[in-house]
């Protein structure tokens, strides 16, 4: 396991997620130890930028966490090594490394080990909330996934996702927590007219 003195990830779930497991309490400090990039291509974009320059600028390692998604760690490798000609990667799945004399810039690419790494974050929760889930739990969610696939197209991380959230929702003995993250307001804003709620 590599340990990382600073951590980019595409969200902000991750970003809570990891500050609660690792009880990092950095919100106020600068530059902050787990930060969002805002997305997958601007993780990989900062990488690409940061190994070309060698060395961390402090010692110890950058990692930069991003979904393996449906591409997989194979495709993620061979779509960076072949921008970034001339940088000799350590490529050890799931991590691709430039390292020197002060650490490491490490992507890491999270999904599951036997597929590739094909997934993501949700893809490994669910394999830890899988002893909890019963049978009638799963029955709700291949029915709510039937139907969201007749709507549209899913990835395995759009998959992964809604079964994660289902889950922890019917799991949660504090459901209305669920509803005050940011994203689902967002999202609600997005179905109801804020003067319809007025």
């Amino acid at each position: 396991m590599i340990e990382c003195t600073k951590v980019f990830t595409e969200g902000n779930t991750e970003v809570l997620l990891l500050k609660r497991v690792y009880n990092i309490q950095d919100k106020y400090s600068t530059p902050e130890i787990i930060a969002s990039l805002n997305g997958k291509d601007n993780v990989i974009d900062r990488f690409k930028k940061e190994a070309s320059l060698g060395s961390p600028i402090e010692k110890g390692n950058i990692c930069y966490l991003v979904d393996g998604n449906d591409e997989g760690f194979d495709a993620i490798y061979d779509k960076i090594n072949n921008i970034t000609r001339g940088i000799k990667f350590e490529v050890k799945k799931p991590y691709i490394k430039v390292c020197g004399t002060m650490g490491c810039h490490v992507l890491i690419v999270i999904g599951k080990k036997d597929n590739d790494y094909k997934g993501c974050i949700e893809t490994l929760l669910n394999e830890v909330l899988n002893s909890r889930v019963t049978s009638e739990i799963d029955e709700i969610i291949n029915r709510i996934l039937d139907f969201m696939r007749k709507r549209s197209k899913l990835s395995i991380c759009d998959e992964e996702k809604i079964k994660f959230y289902e889950r922890v929702l019917l799991l949660s003995n504090e459901p209305s927590a669920l509803y005050m993250n940011k994203n689902f307001v967002d999202e609600l804003l997005k179905l109801v007219n804020p003067q319809d709620i007025k």
